[in-house]
């Protein structure tokens, strides 16, 4: 999975519902989906903002459509720009992909979200946050793109999902590997961060 994909995961049960406010997982799903440019080398983050630094096409489908918008909208670089205009479509825009992979499949709810989409294999769906889980507990040190997942999810109220029955010392190393991330990706975590109780104070 791309790192959206886990984020995605870690953050709906198996019934396609929210474990924390929508506005702060369609946040954390924006900052997720300019990750994988930032760890596929096209983007880098500096002083708040974005720096295209790879003019070519990503592989994914949804990561080139975020990466045109990009270079559509050169006068606007902001990342706190983009994440709230991303977090507009995310949330559907990762379900859809997650759709086409087969990994869940999509319903319609009278209440809430209009859309969910369910996870054809719950087992699968949970494999995101039992892998960090395990390399926590076993201090196994994160690569960049579980340090990145790592701080979305402790940023927009999920770290409870992953550490869930681990020891202190776990907590411990979410943040130790979350303080080790390169700069680009450490400033990325820190204006979701900033962006979370805004958005969470919007949606409530």
């Amino acid at each position: 999975m791309l790192l959206a994909d886990e984020l995605y995961c870690i953050a709906h049960d198996d019934r396609g519902r929210s474990r924390v406010p929508d506005r702060a997982v369609d946040v954390g799903l924006a900052a997720a989906l300019l990750g994988e440019l930032v760890l596929s080398g096209h983007v880098d983050v500096c002083d708040g903002r974005l720096e295209i630094v790879d003019g070519s096409q990503p592989q994914d489908a949804l990561a080139q459509t975020v990466f045109e918008q990009l270079l559509d909208q050169r006068q606007c670089r902001q990342v706190r720009i983009w994440l709230a205009l991303l977090a507009g479509w995310s949330f559907d825009a990762v379900g859809e992909r997650l759709e086409r992979r087969g990994l869940v499949t999509r319903t319609k709810k009278r209440w809430g979200r209009v859309t969910r989409y369910i996870p054809v294999d719950p087992c699968a769906a949970a494999v995101p946050a039992d892998r960090l889980r395990r390399q926590l507990v076993r201090g196994v040190p994160a690569v960049v793109a579980d340090g990145l997942l790592l701080g979305f999810v402790q940023h927009i109220g999920l770290a409870d999902v992953v550490l869930r029955d681990a020891p202190a010392s776990s907590h411990h190393a979410m943040a130790t590997a979350v303080e080790a991330l390169p700069s680009p990706q450490r400033a990325l975590v820190a204006l979701v961060a900033a962006a979370v109780p805004s958005a969470t104070d919007e949606r409530w």
